[in-house]
């Protein structure tokens, strides 16, 4: 069993699979049934062209390998904070104030 070197670690969590932001945020507005309102700009000086987590640390620890694709965790979590917010709207907070609108 794993032993944190202190009261706490830290583990990067993902697939190690790259993703385009532009497929992310299509599958993002395909799970909310929304489309985006896009702006594309230059990129900044330092952008990473290309990133992903490194989750060789918690397979080879934890023994950690991931199941979900992006596509169906998006899925869930847009409709899991979409669950947070229905009481706020139910209790007649704005829909401006609520953070999935």
């Amino acid at each position: 069993e794993y032993e944190p070197p202190n009261a706490y670690d830290v583990f990067n969590l993902g697939n190690s699979l790259p993703i385009p932001l532009d497929e992310m945020v299509g599958l993002i507005e395909e799970a909310m049934g929304k489309r985006a309102n896009r702006h594309y700009t230059d990129r900044a000086v330092g952008d990473m062209t290309v990133t992903y987590a490194d989750i060789t640390k918690a397979k080879d620890l934890l023994g950690y390998h991931p199941t979900t694709s992006i596509a169906e965790g998006i899925r869930r979590f847009v409709a899991w904070s979409l669950r947070q917010n229905a009481p706020a709207r139910a209790n007649g907070i704005p829909r401006s104030l609520c953070q999935m609108d």
